[in-house]
């Protein structure tokens, strides 16, 4: 009885470790921002891409936003960000402003958009988040 007391303790164990080793083997859609506005100079909410090795943001603004938005990232949730060296882009069609960015691999865990025009506020229609790959979770 003794032996299978262990057993069950190291089982109890092991089936913790497997759960939180979850890993991100698709694709998954995540609407970030809708109706949101990012004043000059301010960062957005944080978004967690934990699971996550790849990803690629696009979406609509109001206004067109030149390269006046950038990735910041940072491993600790409320921690301090710093610059990933991605800017987003955008490309007006008609009347709609598409904003859009490069597949990025290899994430921080936590990213915020910060907003670098020194006077405009931009608003963000819609603005998603495209995950892919996977990773061990910590």
């Amino acid at each position: 009885t003794s032996l299978e007391t262990k057993i069950t303790a190291i089982d109890s164990v092991l089936d913790n470790i497997l759960v939180k080793n979850t890993l991100a083997t698709t694709s998954e859609l995540k609407e970030l921002l809708s109706g949101v506005t990012i004043n000059a100079g301010d960062l957005s909410s944080e978004f967690d891409c934990e699971n996550y090795e790849k990803a690629r943001f696009f979406g609509e603004t109001t206004a067109a936003v030149g390269n006046n938005f950038s990735l910041m990232g940072s491993n600790v949730s409320g921690g301090t960000f710093y610059h990933m060296g991605e800017n987003l882009r955008d490309e007006t069609i008609g009347s709609t402003h598409y904003i859009y960015g490069s597949n990025i691999e290899n994430l921080p865990r936590y990213i915020k958009i910060i907003n670098k025009h020194g006077s405009t506020n931009f608003v963000f229609t819609k603005f998603f988040m495209q995950l892919s790959g996977g990773r061990v979770a910590v």
